[in-house]
């Protein structure tokens, strides 16, 4: 089976660039420029918000690429800490500006894509294997026995070295590559497609979002605590760490930290540990001298006594 975009054969158009190697290769992650000038976009790379996406932006020291359906266009920009910019293209400028830390692309909002992941091919095979992928859309699957032709969620799975994609009634296996920290390529026979990791538990492929399956992380005591094993969790929103003094309270981010299968839970200011019980497959118990809480786990976070925290990066 051959792979193209958009069910195609022809795999990936090249526009405005003329040197493939643009694309994939390595992006610098700088924060700041030689004339001390903090920069906001160089590495970062944007999606559409659309669900399926329409348009993926990414960003080098100096230029940028658009990718829209299977064509990618690059251009250049000057990334000098000002919040409205204009990116020049052959066809003409694009105006962009900082929506909170994503961007409003010609007039379009685009989020944050996940950031530096993996540094290394070593690491991105390490952070994919075993992972699997579902299509959040239903997708066209095969045709059925009486003609017609239903909708199923197409899946992408990673083993090792090699990469599975069940779409409509087939499955085709490849291998994958390195581009930069959010961003991988499949390779399925003579077909390129480009794969962004658009946070932890979700990637983008061919406009389509696809989101992590969680169903099987754990099923006993055993692959709970290799789960759980040297993880921390911050909760996402800052809150009250200690007294309050003159009016004003102290606030940072609770923390759980897990070791086998223990746990140490740091909130207001307070410490408390005990241990964990397999409870099903999406959750766990945290197991106290005189009391247990149910914890639920969601993608990369855990719901905690009414809390979420997520994942802290390694």
């Amino acid at each position: 089976l051959t792979a193209g975009c958009n069910g195609s054969s022809e795999g990936v158009i090249i526009s405005s660039m003329g040197n493939e190697d643009q694309l994939t290769g390595d992006i610098d992650n700088q924060d700041e420029s030689a004339s001390g000038v903090i920069l906001m976009y160089s590495g970062a790379t944007f999606v559409s918000t659309e669900n399926p996406v329409s348009s993926i932006v990414k960003f080098t020291a100096d230029e940028v690429f658009w990718t829209q359906s299977d064509t990618i266009d690059s251009g250049s920009y000057l990334d000098n800490g000002e919040t409205n910019l204009t990116a020049t293209f052959a066809f003409g400028d694009i105006p962009f500006s900082d929506a909170g830390g994503d961007i409003i692309w010609n007039s379009v909002k685009h989020r944050r894509a996940a950031g530096s992941q993996f540094d290394s091919r070593e690491n991105l095979v390490a952070f994919l294997d075993n992972a699997t992928y579902r299509s959040v859309e239903l997708l066209q699957g095969g045709e059925r026995a009486d003609g017609s032709v239903g909708t199923i969620n197409w899946s992408m799975w990673f083993e090792d070295d090699k990469v599975f994609w069940a779409t409509r009634d087939t499955i085709a296996v490849g291998t994958y590559s390195y581009v930069d920290g959010s961003t991988f390529n499949v390779s399925f026979g003579n077909s390129i497609m480009p794969v962004t990791m658009l946070h932890n538990d979700q990637i983008v492929i061919q406009g389509s979002v696809y989101e992590k399956d969680f169903s099987n992380q754990f099923d006993s005591q055993e692959t709970l605590t290799g789960f759980l094993d040297g993880e921390s969790y911050e909760s996402v929103g800052l809150r009250q760490i200690g007294p309050v003094v003159d009016g004003v309270a102290a606030l940072g981010r609770w923390r759980v930290d897990f070791s086998n299968d223990t746990f140490q839970w740091f909130y207001e200011d307070v410490a408390e540990a005990g241990t964990v019980a397999y409870l099903n497959n999406t959750g766990f118990t945290a197991v106290f001298n005189d009391r247990e809480l149910t914890i639920e786990v969601d993608g990369n976070d855990i719901i905690w006594d009414s809390v979420r925290y997520s994942k802290v990066a390694k």
